[in-house]
């Protein structure tokens, strides 16, 4: 996403000048309202299984991910990464 600077940078010209006409800027509000307002999806998952939850124990930093959680965590994650973690993270 550009800064706000840039957008400015790039706008300034046509709502800032005498010879901006009022269908010009109409043209670039409404296109910059639709690129703002497109729809974006969020995913929101947990992590999978670990020994000491299948346990049913309270669990702190310490433990990793039970044969379970492994493969939940693979189907969640499709493969998309190389290390098995999120993209980008």
């Amino acid at each position: 996403m550009p800064s706000s600077d840039v957008i400015l940078a790039v706008l300034a010209p046509i709502f800032f000048t005498q010879t901006a006409s009022v269908i010009t800027t109409a043209i670039v509000v409404v296109g910059l309202i639709m690129f703002l307002m497109r729809p974006r999806r969020f995913y929101f998952v947990r992590h999978g299984e670990t020994i000491m939850n299948a346990s049913h124990l309270k669990q702190g930093a310490e433990g990793g991910l039970s044969e379970s959680g492994k493969r939940q965590a693979a189907i969640v994650g499709g493969g998309r990464a190389p290390g098995g973690g999120a993209p980008g993270i």
